[in-house]
């Protein structure tokens, strides 16, 4: 149990110390080495064993290992004999003899990398030579009846190690050894002893033998044989006398054996009785008798012992040794040592220099010999160092922290038992400010707006400034454009201070060289750009600079304007000449090398100018100032305190005024009255009139004028001598107590304390140092003297000593006064008398003079006068009284007592004079009532030894302190009950009852151990802070319930929270935290909305009164709904006016700042359909600048602070119709003599219906009226169809002038061109319709018009592409050229020719094919929970510009699809508010001016999330007597929230289960099954649903008796399945499966061989097994069968507890506690397939590493059958686990049967088998082909080229926005362009920033769960019939050569096991953690008894 604890802490210690690697490796700085792996306090090398000494730790970088002796110098290897292995293991070769190694030494590993050095613990290698140990036994001389010792001793160099195996005795020398049972009258002692109880004249003919065994040995020696030498019984009585070799100071460490003997040698042999030390010298009953077990401890007659040392067992032991003749008493002090345990806090510390630095170290486990303090290795004194005090033992403080204090620090406690280490790194903070990000330069016209920013980082934090030409920036400058230049900076994501100049619209003004200058005190950085703005030179308001004597300058030309052609310098008016040290640059700027003040000073004026020949002026003055410079200070050495001191800080150079000033340790000089400043201007001065120890430190001058600053440091070191902090003084005490001498000093260096022992007179040297004895005398801490038990002789002077080397020492010299009380050597003893004989009851007593001493009879004086009967006299001078009996009668038998008195105290001594007997104990003492504050019991009366009892005596006392004193309660003698009240609720008490009578009080009955019930927290939580950092998130955090005012067990707690302006409790809800966590955070809150939270502590019982609520507001977040009521009206036939309502206030999340408003138009005409957005803050707004009759789409979100809210849904309108715009094209053709066909096109603009055209003609040339006519217009009609009309009864010989116009209802349009004809008799071959470009959809049919005119009437004809022959058209009747289906190759140039007689024609068509677009290539980016996210590539538009995307998406299972519309231009997007953990197909297509495309490949992909996984039982159980109560919030939910429950519940004995809660809210925290009986096998079955599956556990569970006595556990104890669909259809399980069934038929030989070799023994075993199977069934009716109230008192009644049963031998092997598995360190290669199968399989090798749980979770352990046996390999295991499992039904796996050396590559697992990647409901599986992995790799391709392809999933925020919008200047702007550029999302940062300071491999601990569990699980773990070996190694291999590519398979990081079995968990005896049934025993006989009376009797505490 020791180890275990200490691997716990050691575990606790390595997840805190890998955390500090986090932190360390996120800064970007090393971390220093941590031991993670020590080596062993002891070990032991033998002639036949070699010994590795292992050592391991972590850092960064990777520290290296080395070894040291004790002496502290490095060992070197010695090739054969000592070897450093390169994984810094120590090896050391088997002991030879005659070798070189040494018998004992010591050695420690050392860890260095750059950060520092850490030493483990020592550990002590002792050599063991075999050959050479001589063992021998040796018996002792007892008399008969007496005990007698065997003692076996060991000879050799090493006798430490060796404990008795067991002991032989042989009856005859012919006669074989035969071992010799722990039991009887035999006893094993710890000290390699036999005790021979009631030795017998027969034990001197036997022979003793023992065999002992060295822990690092296998070989047992045997001792030769040795015999007791018995002597005869002497033939007078002689009183007990205790032998005087006996050890009364024994040691014991914690978990061992140990055993204390009283020997006494008498005649009759001594009847031996036990007690134990207790509180105020009062004693406690051990036991009595021979084979008499208490608790721990057993008492075996003259032997005391107990089977595990614990604390508390340590203490003092008093054993009597009683027979008629005396008695004789010894006293044992018994010490306890126990592994040490030791932390450190804070494992890290980075601190700013100059800072005060503690580190505490807490030490669990006593003894604690010492602490050591060691920095990097070395061991650190904190006397020699004045800015190192040690407070105390544990704690270290540093004060003034410089950097000769970095570094690791370790505090090392040690005992006798080894030692313990724990690690501290101290780290400096500060480093100069880095520039992560900055600005570049740019070129603008006025106008835009411009942001610069620069990100800096650095420690501390740094501080941006910005200048414009080398002046500072501030907003409100004029010359830079007064409030547009807005600058700010802020903290961003992991500290980066961010700093941004934002300019609204910037003008030629603010153009020049930007500067961000990033400072911190550990130093600064800038960087500069130019923004060049076009305008002209203009001067900015001048500002004189200030440079430093001896820097560079670079002086800027404040005139604004770009381009600058020339600037020129002059100095005073002056032209300036180039020099080699001042030059001017071309970019306009003036660089000076080495300012000197004597030539550089002055007014410079800079002209700037232009191409144009502009110029602008500016004129500044430049200072130049000198740095002050210090020189050295010094403090002298050796200073004391009461010395005097002056000291000067001299300025040697620099400009004045000079500012001195002075600190300490960074800090300003405190008011001091004897140190003063003295100041002057070229000098400061300290002077210390009286230096004192408080003046130590470091001192610091600091100079400063306004050019910079100039520091000098130095440490002023005092030595200050003792002085008292505690003074001692004169002490008197009674004797017998414990007196404290303190006496404490302090000083520098830190004193030495000690106490001596001296008299009047004598002087120091001559006084002797008090030693102390370990226990009545002390030294607890250095100047602390406790004597326990004082004595006279420890009366006299006593003189403490302080001195630490600096005079003068300091003494003091006290009197102790031990004022001896009246006392009794003895207080109690037993006489014996029988009637008529003569008694003598003598009573000496110690004390001082003088003393009365009185009897008393049963508590009635008896009178000092003499009597015929009874004589008192005095003897010894007063200090003795004897009382004679000088004839005893059965009057006689009574109590005596002799009580002394004087001044100073009193005691008694007691005389039973038995006459009569004692009475028994009071019988069958049960319990019958047990609430929180009471204990009701019962008894039967004893047996009262022939004499009437007088009363009862019950005693309790609290079980959880050793050192109680028992409260004794005296209870009638005719009551048989009674009740105990005042108690405290959920403590254990032990109660036991005395039955009293005139002889005595009888025996205590056996001990009950009752534990109260618990009560709900009676106090709420303190100190509740409340805190809403992330959005709709709150933190909490609050302080355990005061100790005093709940006294109760607190389990956990419970946080409540409701909006604080809705209701109060009735709307609380509550969420529970488990254990013993102090914080909380409250999730899925509404944003910007006050609740108030408070929080209660609970128990198994209930929950206790809530904390004082605190209110606390939620951060904002984006508004959750969109607009309502949005309303579009049109305003014109270019403007439309847009109207919405507000949000509500409960759905805006925060205040609202503005709109969005988003349109684009929508009509199906050619244009841009690009969406436009406009920004306002009113409730309205108009659209302006639109197309004309055009429809729009019009959209409106509502923004707060946090971001864009929900887009509302699209409102159409169009705009109101307009004029028409001029006919695209007329044409006029004469058609006969009187007539011409007038032709044209509608417009192109047709902005409105058009309802008709009118078409114009007039002579040309004459002046008549213009005629018209009206032709109606075609609706629908596109807009390549031409309009014609025939014009008759025209003049032959006029020519006549046609135009058109086209109208709408709003008016007429705009006329087209006009054309002029003539009518003609004689018409050539024209053709009037027009050839156009014209476009036709893919698959619709196609005419091409070709009307003609001419006389005679024109042949027409067409071609195609210049060829006559078109194939796929037909010409009609009308000349038009047709094509019933369009195809791709209709395409091209077609011409119709007409010609006649008279003249022939020609018109082109230009076709081209459109069709829809093609489908999209679409990719799955990665999923969440109820998210997925897409993106697509367009692959074309089909000829036409593509106007949105439509997302298909529908359910696994659904037919029906749901659509989503996407806008142009937009290439990703994501699905909301899917269902969790379920698989969606996916599609996407686009849609253009021509139609809808075709959709993409249907994606199946599937939202993260699986089935709830089964909670670990003691998680989720809580039991007690009455009640089971599920804690539903810890069962894993798998990702998906849990929807319900359902619970169900039967007892063992029934085979139907009762609903508890059929559908119970998935939210519901806990459950509680009340009313259950006490001591009661239950069966639990409880159902979680979500949305991916559902998860059923079932759990057996007993509920404990009245008093907390718990039943041994049955074999099944939990079952959980999973819904899913069975994999046996899986091509992945079913070929493993079939290859499998082969290899385990070639096996099965194998195993047949290994089965038949070891039958004989397993037979052996199965009877002895079968033979305890029948002792158990005989034992009895089962439990649950008994009565009540049989139930409630069985343990008490046999004292015995459940224990499970004895196993065999040859199970000693098989324990469910340490499987033998390849789990925790084989990688698997898992396939990526799912149960549905696909079209392809991805034959990626997919590894993974299984836990202990995952590996048998859901499926039995191999039987034993499959298992090792003796010690051989399992080959045939390991091929059933590639095969697919041994001895399994249906197509269950077992991949936990390989050898731990082996990784494989396992193409598939079996279909019920434990996987670690699910498939179904709750698994990560893949689809078809067509499915996308959601995840990414993390790693890059390793060196050898085969990728590790390990998936880790990428998460991104829900709505995540890459781009930052600022805010506008203005209420409304329709520009949506940010000047910041994009940036990662800031949770992308934060998640990169937690996985720097995550530790890649997080070391597995009891509670995590690295893989989810199996959606499938039909078995449980059954420890009834599953056994597995325990490893014999904690090494695997990683790689499988050749498996992958040739290379070895590494395995992926990241990945952890999900639970790793601790060393102390393989150690454990299998008989401890066996699960077998209940011990049988025999049927104890009851007493059948009835009370006397029915009297309850209360009894209040």
């Amino acid at each position: 149990m020791v180890s275990v604890a200490v691997r716990m802490i050691a575990s606790v210690r390595l997840l805190g110390l890998l955390a500090v690697l986090g932190v360390e490796e996120a800064l970007g700085g090393g971390s220093g080495p941590v031991l993670v792996l020590e080596p062993p306090a002891r070990t032991y090398l033998t002639n036949s064993t070699g010994v590795t000494l292992r050592c391991a730790a972590l850092g960064t970088p990777t520290p290296s290992i080395t070894w040291v002796a004790a002496s502290g110098e490095p060992v070197q290897s010695q090739p054969g004999l000592r070897e450093v292995l390169p994984n810094g293991s120590l090896w050391l070769a088997p002991a030879s003899p005659g070798g070189a190694h040494v018998s004992r030494s010591t050695y420690r590993c050392k860890a260095t990398n750059p950060t520092g050095t850490v030493l483990s613990r020592a550990t002590t290698l002792t050599t063991v030579m075999l050959a050479e140990v001589s063992v021998r036994a040796e018996g002792s001389r007892v008399a008969v009846g007496g005990v007698g010792v065997v003692k076996c001793h060991v000879g050799g160099t090493v006798v430490g190690g060796w404990t008795v195996a067991t002991w032989l005795v042989q009856d005859t020398p012919s006669a074989a050894p035969v071992p010799l049972p722990d039991a009887g009258r035999y006893v094993y002692g710890s000290e390699r002893t036999l005790y021979i109880q009631d030795v017998t004249q027969a034990d001197s003919h036997a022979s003793f033998m023992c065999r002992v065994l060295h822990r690092a040995a296998r070989t047992p020696v045997t001792s030769p044989p040795t015999a007791l030498t018995v002597l005869a019984a002497p033939s007078t009585d002689s009183p007990p006398r205790m032998d005087p070799d006996l050890t009364r100071m024994l040691e014991v460490v914690e978990g061992q054996p140990f055993t204390i003997p009283c020997l006494a040698h008498s005649h009759p042999p001594p009847h031996y009785s036990w007690s134990r030390e207790g509180v105020g010298g009062e004693l406690s009953t051990v036991g009595g008798g021979v084979g008499v077990a208490v608790g721990r401890m057993w008492v075996r007659g003259a032997v005391v012992g107990g089977a595990r040392a614990g604390p508390a067992d340590a203490g003092g032991y008093t054993c009597v040794a009683a027979n008629g003749a005396g008695t004789d008493t010894a006293h044992f002090t018994l010490t306890v040592v126990q592994e040490l345990q030791i932390t450190a806090h804070p494992p890290l510390q980075m601190v700013s220099a100059g800072s005060r630095v503690t580190i505490a170290c807490r030490v669990q486990g006593s003894p604690v010999a010492e602490v050591r303090w060691y920095r990097d290795g070395s061991p650190l004194h904190p006397h020699t160092h004045a800015h190192i005090l040690l407070q105390g033992r544990d704690t270290l403080a540093i004060a003034g922290v410089g950097e000769r204090d970095a570094g690791m620090y370790q505090c090392v406690a040690a005992n006798s038992v080894g030692e313990a280490q724990a690690t501290t790194q101290l780290s400096i903070r500060d480093s100069p400010p880095v520039l992560r990000e900055t600005f570049i330069e740019q070129t603008l016209q006025p106008g835009p707006p411009v942001s610069l920013k620069c990100t800096a980082m650095g420690h501390p934090s740094p501080v941006v400034t910005w200048s414009l030409d080398g002046r500072p920036l501030t907003p409100s400058a004029a010359h830079y454009g007064g409030q547009r230049v807005g600058v700010g900076s802020w903290v961003g994501v992991g500290g980066q201070v961010v700093s941004q100049v934002n300019i609204s619209s910037v003008d030629h003004l603010h153009g020049g060289l930007y500067t961000c200058t990033a400072v911190n005190a550990a130093g600064h950085v800038q960087h500069a750009a130019r923004l060049n703005v076009y305008g002209p030179p203009t001067t900015r308001k001048p500002a004189n600079v200030s440079v430093v004597d001896g820097s560079e300058a670079s002086l800027v030309c404040p005139v604004a304007g770009y381009p600058l052609a020339t600037v020129s310098w002059t100095l005073h008016g002056r032209p300036l000449t180039p020099t080699a040290r001042r030059t001017p640059r071309g970019d306009g700027t003036l660089a000076i090398q080495r300012v000197e003040a004597e030539y550089d000073v002055g007014h410079y004026s800079c002209i700037a100018s232009d191409a144009r020949g502009r110029t602008a002026t500016a004129t500044f003055f430049l200072s130049v100032v000198k740095p002050p410079v210090l020189a050295e200070l010094k403090f002298p050495t050796g200073l004391v305190e009461g010395m005097r001191l002056s000291v000067a800080c001299s300025l040697l150079s620099g400009d004045l005024p000079i500012s001195l000033r002075w600190s300490r340790n960074g800090r300003p000089l405190p008011r001091d009255p004897v140190l003063t400043e003295t100041h002057s201007q070229f000098f400061s001065n300290l002077v210390f009139a009286d230096i004192r120890g408080r003046h130590a430190g470091e001192y610091t001058c600091t100079a400063s004028n306004s050019a910079a600053s100039s520091t000098v440091t130095a440490t002023m070191h005092v030595r200050v001598p003792p002085l008292w902090v505690v003074e001692p003084q004169d002490v008197a005490v009674v004797g017998g107590e414990e007196v404290a001498l303190e006496c404490h000093a302090q000083g520098t260096p830190t004193p030495t304390v000690i106490w001596k022992r001296t008299r009047d007179g004598a002087g120091v040297e001559e006084s002797a140092a008090v030693v102390g004895d370990g226990w009545r005398i002390r030294t607890p801490r250095p100047g602390s003297l406790r004597i326990r038990d004082a004595r006279a002789e420890d009366s006299g002077r006593y003189l403490c000593l302080a001195q630490n080397g600096v005079n003068p020492p300091i003494t003091k010299t006290i009197s102790l006064s031990v004022l001896e009380g009246a006392r009794m050597e003895e207080r109690v003893l037993n006489q014996s008398a029988a009637v008529g004989d003569s008694l003598t009851l003598r009573c000496p007593a110690r004390g001082d003079l003088p003393l009365a001493i009185t009897w008393t009879r049963d508590g009635i004086a008896i009178p000092a006068s003499s009597s015929p009967e009874l004589e008192v006299r005095l003897e010894e001078g007063g200090r003795t009284s004897v009382l004679v009996i000088s004839s005893t009668t059965r009057a006689h038998a009574a109590v005596y007592t002799c009580q002394a008195s004087n001044r100073y105290g009193s005691d008694s001594m007691t005389f039973f004079l038995n006459v009569v007997e004692r009475p028994d104990p009071p019988g069958h003492v049960h319990v019958r009532e047990v609430t929180s504050r009471h204990v009701s019991l019962a008894w039967a009366p004893p047996f009262d030894g022939n004499s009437p009892l007088t009363h009862y005596l019950l005693q309790h006392w609290p079980a959880h302190d050793a050192s109680a004193t028992p409260t004794n309660t005296t209870l009638p003698r005719d009551l048989t009950q009674a009740t105990v009240k005042g108690l405290s609720p959920g403590r254990v008490y032990h109660v036991q009852v005395l039955a009293v009578n005139a002889r005595g009080a009888s025996p205590p009955s056996p001990t009950l151990s009752i534990t109260t019930l618990q009560e709900p927290p009676t106090a709420p939580p303190t100190r509740l802070r409340a805190h809403a950092r992330q959005q709709a998130t709150v933190t909490l955090s609050w302080q355990p319930p005061a100790a005093h005012l709940s006294p109760g067990e607190v389990t956990g707690y419970q946080v409540g929270y409701h909006e604080a302006d809705v209701g109060e409790d009735g709307d609380q809800r509550w969420r529970s935290v488990r254990g013993g966590a102090l914080t909380a955070e409250i999730t899925g809150l509404k944003h910007y909305t006050a609740y108030s939270v408070t929080v209660r502590a609970i128990n198994q019982v209930g929950a206790g009164p809530p904390a004082q609520p605190v209110t606390v507001t939620t951060s904002q977040g984006v508004p959750s709904a969109p607009p309502e009521s949005v309303k579009c009206d049109p305003l014109s036939s270019q403007a439309l006016r847009v109207r919405w309502h507000p949000l509500p206030l409960n759905l805006s999340n925060g205040p609202v700042q503005g709109y969005k408003v988003f349109y684009k138009r929508t009509s199906n005409i050619e244009g841009s359909n690009a969406v436009e957005i406009k920004r306002t803050t009113n409730l309205e707004t108009n659209l302006q600048g639109l197309g004309r009759f055009t429809n729009y789409s019009v959209r409106i979100l509502a923004f707060t602070a946090a971001g864009d809210g929900v887009v509302s849904s699209p409102v159409h309108c169009s705009t109101l119709q307009d004029v028409p715009g001029a006919p695209v094209a007329i044409r006029a053709l004469p058609s006969s003599r009187d007539a011409v066909m007038v032709s044209w096109l509608m417009p192109t603009y047709p902005n409105g219906i058009l309802t008709h055209y009118t078409l114009y003609y007039r002579p040309l040339n004459a002046h008549q009226a213009t005629r018209s006519m009206v032709v109606a217009g075609e609706a629908g009609a596109v807009p390549w169809v031409e309009l014609s009309r025939e014009v008759g009864g025209l003049d032959s010989h006029a020519r006549y002038e046609f135009w058109v116009t086209a109208s709408t209802r709003v008016g007429e349009g705009t006329a087209s061109r006009v054309v002029s004809e003539s009518p003609s008799a004689a018409v050539p071959a024209r053709i009037r319709s027009f050839g156009q470009s014209v476009e036709v959809q893919a698959g619709g049919s196609l005419t091409l018009p070709c009307a003609v005119v001419g006389t005679p009437a024109p042949a027409v004809t067409w071609t195609h592409l210049g060829r006559d022959n078109i194939p796929q058209a037909q010409t009609l009747p009308d000349h038009s050229l047709h094509a019933s289906v369009v195809g791709p190759d209709i395409a091209g140039n077609y011409t119709c020719h007409a010609h006649n007689p008279k003249g022939r024609d020609e018109s082109t068509w230009v076709v081209r094919v459109v069709q829809t677009p093609p489908p999209p290539t679409l990719r799955i980016q990665y999923a969440t929970e109820t998210a997925i996210h897409l993106s697509w590539d367009s692959t074309g538009d089909g000829g036409k510009p593509i106007t949105g995307y439509v997302i298909r998406y529908r359910l696994e299972g659904q037919q029906a699809w749901v659509e989503e519309t996407v806008e142009p231009g937009e290439t990703s997007a994501s699905l909301q508010q899917l269902r969790c953990g379920s698989t969606y197909h996916v599609q996407v297509l686009a849609i253009s001016l021509v139609g809808r495309g075709q959709p993409s490949h249907t994606v199946n992909t599937r939202t993260r999330g699986s089935a709830p996984r089964q909670p670990r039982h003691q998680d989720l159980v809580s039991v007690n007597s009455s009640s089971v109560t599920l804690h539903l919030y810890t069962w894993p939910s798998g990702g998906c929230p849990i929807t319900w429950w359902a619970v169900e519940y039967r007892p063992h004995s029934d085979a139907t289960f009762t609903p508890v809660a059929s559908h119970l809210a998935g939210d519901t925290d806990s459950v509680t099954l009340p009313e259950l009986a006490p001591l009661t096998w239950y069966q639990l079955r409880i159902t979680a649903h979500n949305a991916a599956g559902s998860a059923t556990a079932t759990y057996d569970v007993a509920t404990a008796s009245l008093t907390g006595a718990t039943l041994a556990p049955e074999s099944v104890v939990e079952v959980v399945e999973a819904t899913g669909s069975p994999l046996y259809l899986d091509p992945h399980v079913l070929a493993p499966v079939v290859s499998g069934v082969a290899c385990t038929l070639a096996l099965l030989l194998c195993v047949g061989l290994l089965i038949s070799r070891g039958r004989a023994r397993f037979m052996k075993g199965d009877a002895a097994a079968a033979a305890g199977e029948g002792q158990r069934g005989g034992s009895g009716a089962p439990t649950y069968g008994r009565s009540l109230a049989e139930l409630q008192n069985h343990r008490n009644d046999s004292q015995e507890q459940l224990s499970p049963a004895a196993r065999a031998k040859h199970e000693e092997a098989y324990t469910v506690e340490e499987p033998y598995e390849i789990c925790p360190y084989a990688t698997f290669s898992l396939p990526p397939g799912n149960a549905g199968g696909g079209d392809a399989l991805d034959y990626t090798l997919q590894f993974q590493t299984f836990g202990h749980q995952d590996c048998y979770e859901g499926q039995p352990q191999p039987s034993r059958s499959s298992s090792f046996m003796g010690g051989k390999r399992r080959e045939n295991a390991a091929a059933a686990a590639v095969g697919g499992g041994v001895g399994g039904t249906g197509p269950s796996a077992e991949i936990a049967c390989i050898s731990s050396q082996q990784t494989l590559p396992i193409s598939s697992v079996g279909g019920r088998g434990r996987i670690c990647r699910r498939n179904q409901a709750g698994e990560e599986g893949h689809g078809s082909d067509s499915e996308q992995d959601t995840s990414g790799s993390p790693g890059a391709t390793p060196a050898h080229g085969v990728r590790d392809t390990y998936k880790v999933p990428v998460r991104l925020r829900r709505g995540a926005d890459f781009t930052l919008h600022p805010p506008d200047s203005s209420t409304e702007s329709n520009d949506e362009r940010s000047p910041v550029p994009p940036r990662r999302p800031p949770h992308l940062q934060q998640q990169q920033q937690q996985q720097q300071q995550q530790p890649t491999n997080p070391p597995p601990t009891h509670q995590q769960h690295a893989h989810p569990q199996h959606a499938r699980r039909q078995h449980a773990f059954t420890p009834a019939h599953a056994h597995v070996l325990r490893s014999n190694t904690l090494e695997s291999v990683y790689s499988v050569e050749g498996a992958v590519g040739g290379g070895p398979l590494r395995p992926p990081t990241g990945f952890s096991d999900s639970r790793e079995l601790s060393e102390a968990e393989c150690d454990r005896d299998p008989r401890e953690t066996s699960l077998g049934g209940q011990k049988g025993r025999g049927q104890q006989p009851r007493r059948s008894f009835t009370p006397r009376t029915a009297n309850d009797y209360s009894i209040h505490v």
